[in-house]
């Protein structure tokens, strides 16, 4: 091979490198802190202007494993693309933005308090297969948010995790999923169909409250507490069957007398105790 040739190739080699250098947000629109670990990193703050961020999988050579508590909030940001290398979101940490867009890495396994909560422009959003909660308030008040897929690890689904996402048409609740908080889709007047899964055991206080999109849903066997007005506002269109309770009497007794308290659905008992 001549020297032009072998030149070339460096400097074709120089130019990739350089626009995958390029491919990430400054170092110096974040601040960080040191984990415990003493080996890895914490977004702290974001303190840079741009409204479409890349954000770096390595800063000052250490690796990028956390997006801190409220480190992104209310920062006018429309789109934001999370490296591999972050394992897990802090609480508020995106919150308040007007997010089209958000891209989370395949390895987060942790999603905390709120932390997607008021993004009213989010339309949808894909949920790694390692993450295992909702977390509360996690996507309430994303009124523009129309679709979310749930990997089929998630075992609980927290307080408020969907209140006030009013455009949300229908949602898989995946199997496995043991618990539906406190006003989980309180608000949620768009839902037209979701199916509550046999490894269901508690629905929390309000839960379905003011779903008033939704013609029927069907309460599974295997839950042993329904919280107080847990189907508020539910109109005589709609219908709610219970399996596992042969009568009203045998589902006041088990679960929270207020269960159908404020609800005009009719409600169907389909056999068992």
């Amino acid at each position: 091979m001549n020297k032009k040739a072998v030149l070339l190739g460096v400097l074709a080699l120089a130019i990739v490198y350089t626009a995958c250098a390029q491919q990430y947000d400054s170092e110096s629109n974040f601040q960080v802190s040191l984990l415990d670990d003493g080996k890895s990193l914490e977004i702290t703050k974001y303190v840079g202007k741009k409204q479409i961020i890349n954000i770096p999988p390595r800063i000052g050579g250490m690796t990028v494993t956390r997006i801190g508590d409220n480190a992104f909030e209310k920062k006018e940001i429309i789109k934001v693309t999370i490296p591999n290398s972050v394992t897990a979101i802090g609480a508020v940490a995106f919150a308040g933005n007007p997010l089209t867009s958000i891209t989370l890495p395949k390895n987060v396994t942790s999603i905390d308090y709120g932390a997607l909560a008021e993004c009213t422009n989010l339309t949808s959003i894909t949920i790694p297969e390692g993450v295992t909660s909702i977390g509360d308030g996690t996507f309430g008040g994303c009124t523009s948010l129309t679709s979310i897929t749930l990997p089929v690890g998630v075992t609980s689904i927290g307080e408020d995790a969907f209140t006030l996402c009013t455009s949300l048409t229908s949602i898989t609740i995946p199997a496995g999923v043991t618990s539906i908080g406190d006003r989980a889709f309180l608000w949620c007047t768009s839902i037209t169909k979701i199916t509550i899964p046999a490894s269901v055991t508690s629905i929390g206080y309000a839960a379905f409250s003011s779903c008033t999109s939704l013609t029927s849903i069907t309460i599974p066997a295997s839950v042993t507490t329904v919280g107080g007005v847990a189907f508020y506002g539910w109109t005589a269109s709609q219908t709610i069957n219970v399996q596992g309770k042969a009568s009203q009497a045998a589902a006041d007794a088990a679960w929270d007398t207020r269960w159908r308290e404020y609800c005009k659905a009719k409600i169907v008992y389909q056999g068992g105790n």
